[in-house]
């Protein structure tokens, strides 16, 4: 799993700025390994929830305009900025967000969880 803090400006990480934004993630091989499934989601600041986007998160950020606006941190250090981020919400642990990812976002009984999902608006 890759954590990704996102800044307002490029590279407001050297200014000590800190983050606005966190993206969350992962490339699974297929079975037959000739192929990737890529999941990824993102605090989403209107809908006050963890959104399951990785269309979304892929165009973010693989732009050119983006590139020095991202940073990648451990799993510690996305626990650390995450709830300045979201208001309080923590960084669900890595079970629940591969749970997530099987389910493309639309998991069954999603009320379950003790984080905050879109959906769940």
């Amino acid at each position: 799993m890759v954590y990704y803090a996102i800044y307002e400006f490029d590279f407001d990480w050297e200014k000590g700025r800190p983050p606005v934004g966190i993206i969350v993630s992962h490339r699974v091989h297929a079975p037959d390994r000739n192929s990737v499934v890529y999941h990824a989601m993102h605090w989403d600041h209107e809908q006050l929830g963890w959104v399951y986007a990785p269309d979304r998160c892929s165009y973010f950020l693989n732009s050119d305009d983006n590139l020095d606006r991202q940073l990648v941190v451990e799993r510690a250090e996305a626990e650390r900025i995450t709830p300045a981020i979201t208001g309080g919400e923590e960084l669900p642990d890595e079970d629940t967000i591969l749970w997530i990812f099987q389910w493309k976002g639309e998991p069954p009984q999603a009320e379950d969880s003790k984080h905050r999902w879109a959906w769940d608006r």
